[in-house]
C-alpha cells in the first residue's frame, strides 16, 4: 500500500526516497507502523499561503490492516545517530542571571576554544609522533594566547569578534550558533595560517583526516552550556548537532554523566 503525505516546505528539503517513516492512524489508536519513502513529488500545492509537497510512501499491509483512505501521522526519519552524548534543549537556552551573567567568560572558554578542544581530539586519533605534536602544541599555544588577548581587550562597541571572543554581541560569535559563509572562510584562512607547521609535519594520509575535520569544525555550530563543577556553574562551548526537539547532540568537553544547569529557583 502507498500513503501520501503532505510535508511542509519548511522540512521538504531534509526528505529523501529511502528513509524510514512511523506512522499511526486514527483507527488503530494502540499501534505503530512502519514504512519507506519511495518518491518526494514535486506538485506543490498551495492552500491558505501554506506550500505542501506530496511525500509517497510505501507500506508493508500484507496482513490488510490498513484501509484505503484512512487518516494517519506520521514522522519521517531524516537523521540518525547512535552512541552520541546529548543534553536536554533546556540547557542550550539557559542563560545565567546576577553575577554569574556579569562575569565575562573565563579565557580560552570561547567558540576558538571549542573548536581547539575538538581539533585536539582529532590530532589524538591521528596518533601523532612527538615532534609532530610539539607543532600542535604550538599552533594551540597561539591561539590560546589570541584569545586571552582578544578577551583582555576593551569590549568593541560592535560587540562579538570574528572567533566570538568579544562581549555584548548578539551574533553567531556571541551566543555560538552557525557560522556565516563569508566569516567561516575567514575563520579556515586563519586556523590555515596557525597549523600550517603542524599540518606540513603530516603524512598524506594524516593530512587528509586532518583537512577534513577542520573543514567541518570550523562551520560546526557551537553553543553554551553550565556545568556544575564543585557546585558552581562553569560555562562550557559544545558543538550541537541532530535534535529530536527535546534533546540535542553534543560534543565537547563533556562526559556522560556531568551535571548541566537547565534553569534557576527564584531566591525565596
Amino acid at each position: 500500500m502507498k500513503i501520501e503525505l503532505a510535508v511542509d516546505e519548511a522540512d521538504i528539503g531534509q526528505v529523501k526516497a529511502g528513509q524510514g517513516v512511523s506512522f499511526s492512524a486514527d483507527a488503530f489508536a494502540d499501534r505503530q507502523f512502519r514504512g519507506t519513502v519511495a518518491q518526494v513529488r514535486l506538485a506543490a500545492t498551495n492552500t491558505n499561503n501554506v506550500v505542501t509537497y506530496p511525500v509517497v510512501v510505501s507500506v508493508d499491509n500484507s496482513d490488510g490492516t490498513l484501509l484505503p483512505g484512512l487518516t494517519v501521522n506520521a514522522e519521517i526519519e531524516v537523521s540518525r545517530r547512535d552512541d552520541i552524548l546529548k543534553a536536554s534543549n533546556a540547557a542550550l537556552r539557559y542563560k545565567p542571571t546576577g553575577e554569574q551573567a556579569a562575569a565575562p567568560p573565563r579565557a580560552g572558554g570561547g567558540r576558538s576554544a571549542g573548536m581547539v578542544e575538538d581539533l585536539e581530539r582529532t590530532a589524538t586519533s591521528l596518533r601523532l609522533a612527538p615532534a609532530q605534536q610539539a607543532a600542535f602544541d604550538a599552533a594551540a599555544a597561539r591561539i590560546a594566547a589570541r584569545q586571552a588577548a582578544r578577551e583582555a581587550a576593551p569590549a568593541a562597541p560592535s560587540g562579538g569578534g570574528m572567533f566570538g571572543g568579544g562581549r555584548g554581541g548578539q551574533g553567531a560569535g556571541a551566543g555560538g550558533g552557525a557560522v556565516p559563509a563569508q566569516m567561516r572562510q575567514r575563520m579556515v584562512e586563519r586556523y590555515q595560517q596557525d597549523f600550517a607547521p603542524f599540518r606540513a609535519a603530516l603524512d598524506d594520509s594524516q593530512r587528509s583526516t586532518w583537512d577534513a575535520a577542520l573543514a567541518t569544525q570550523v562551520g560546526a555550530t557551537r553553543a553554551p552550556l553550565y556545568r556544575l563543577t564543585e557546585g558552581t556553574p562553569q560555562r562550557v562551548m559544545v558543538r550541537v548537532g541532530a535534535s529530536d526537539g527535546t534533546s540535542t547532540e553534543v560534543s565537547g568537553a563533556l562526559e556522560a554523566g556531568d551535571e548541566i544547569v537547565t534553569g534557576e529557583r527564584a531566591a525565596p
